[in-house]
């Protein structure tokens, strides 16, 4: 099966070439492009070093299809695999390059194939030109003098090229570079803000996915959506529960302190004209006064403090990577900061697969609650779920892990006993 980045292109047969002649233009060249990707695409360049020229048919007949015909040049031509309307024919008009000028040229500079198409021609039945002057260069071109037409053939192939490039931003199908090489990639990253282009990367160099995109785009981010990146990224059943409480510890400027006897007077602050206004009294302190700051203690608690994710049931092969310090763990903590990007404390229950159980004779080194439980009458219910708390979303995994490994240093397969 294909991975993310494709299969290398195979090489155009000359099967494959007669079957452009019905294809349209667009696809036509960018079938040619693929059988030649270390060339310079079309439209980036001045032509040099790209693997198609574009030339314009020249003729007074109705233009059947997009693609007139297809020739080889150069080291192509030597296989003699030319796609043309009437094989072994002998090519005429556009389809006739001048050989003025090879000699000189670098092979690996000369175009692979010449594809003449009748699409924006200036000459013929359909072009801006006037007639005469289409009769004057089919007249030239009987006479084997292709200058005019290579001429003409400079604009067909500036001009396609970039009708071609406008063209392939705007349609995926047209797009055959690795998915982050292509123009929908950037925008898709720039718009979701996935960090691929300025090189945000988590824990053992995980990004994200492009197809991430769709999740972390649109405003605002869900606890839905966070359900559905982690499910897609862990490969297990996350369910998420938001309003999730929690004390926040109060600042000193906001903790309530009482008057002092001796320091009553007026308190105020000094405006532009050196004036002072008076903000309250300073035998009360500060935030001493009820229903107007006044609070108890050095906490207060919050309703909407964090949110809280059920992940498993794990698999007793992953379950050390969940387990504090485990690169699952850092994993899944860093890519709930991606989406959340606001400081809310995460809290993630861990539930254990009941199959891969094990009697204490084989536990080795384990401990009861994250290891091992006593079974008693529940062996046939599932184990209970292990409860982490990681502090805010959005902050790195590495401080929460690194602390976490030193209180529980032991990691083996999740047991009951």
């Amino acid at each position: 099966m294909a991975t993310d980045q494709r299969t290398t292109s195979p090489a155009l047969t000359p099967d494959a070439r007669r079957l452009l002649l019905g294809a349209e233009l667009f696809q036509a060249i960018s079938l040619l492009e693929r059988a030649a990707p270390e060339a310079t695409p079309l439209g980036h360049g001045n032509g040099r070093g790209e693997a198609i020229a574009l030339a314009g048919q020249v003729t007074l007949a109705f233009a059947p299809s997009d693609v007139a015909a297809v020739r080889a040049l150069g080291a192509e031509a030597e296989s003699g695999a030319d796609a043309s309307p009437r094989a072994g024919a002998p090519a005429t008009g556009a389809e006739t390059s001048s050989s003025t000028g090879a000699a000189s040229t670098a092979s690996d500079e000369l175009p692979r194939w010449k594809l003449t198409t009748p699409v924006m021609a200036l000459a013929g039945a359909t072009g801006p030109l006037p007639l005469p002057m289409a009769e004057l260069l089919l007249q030239r071109r009987a006479q084997r003098d292709m200058a005019p037409l290579d001429f003409l053939d400079i604009f067909h192939h500036r001009w396609l090229s970039f009708l071609y490039r406008g063209r392939k931003q705007h349609r995926a199908g047209l797009q055959w570079e690795p998915p982050a090489q292509r123009p929908l990639a950037r925008v898709l990253d720039a718009v979701a803000g996935l960090g691929l282009a300025r090189g945000a990367a988590g824990p053992a160099g995980e990004t994200m996915w492009l197809r991430d995109g769709a999740l972390l785009g649109p405003a605002p981010r869900s606890l839905a959506r966070l359900e559905g990146l982690l499910a897609d990224r862990l490969g297990l059943a996350v369910r998420g529960r938001g309003f999730v409480g929690g004390w926040l510890d109060l600042g000193d400027a906001q903790v309530s302190v009482l008057g002092r006897p001796g320091r009553a007077g007026m308190a105020g602050a000094a405006d532009g004209d050196g004036r002072r206004h008076a903000t309250g009294m300073r035998g009360l302190g500060r935030q001493a006064v009820l229903g107007q700051g006044a609070v108890l203690g050095r906490r207060a608690w919050n309703d909407d403090a964090g949110i809280a994710l059920r992940v498993g049931p794990i698999p007793a092969d992953r379950w050390d990577g969940f387990l504090p310090g485990g690169a699952e763990l850092a994993r899944l903590q860093w890519l709930a900061g991606r989406h959340v990007q606001q400081q809310l404390d995460l809290t993630v229950e861990l539930q254990p697969a009941a199959e891969g159980r094990a009697r204490a004779a084989t536990l080795g080194r384990s401990r009861l609650g994250w290891h091992g439980w006593l079974a008693g009458g529940a062996a046939k219910r599932e184990l209970p779920p292990v409860t982490l708390r990681l502090g805010p979303a959005a902050s790195t995994p590495a401080h929460a892990a690194a602390a976490s490994t030193a209180a529980h240093p032991n990691a083996t397969a999740p047991t009951a006993t």
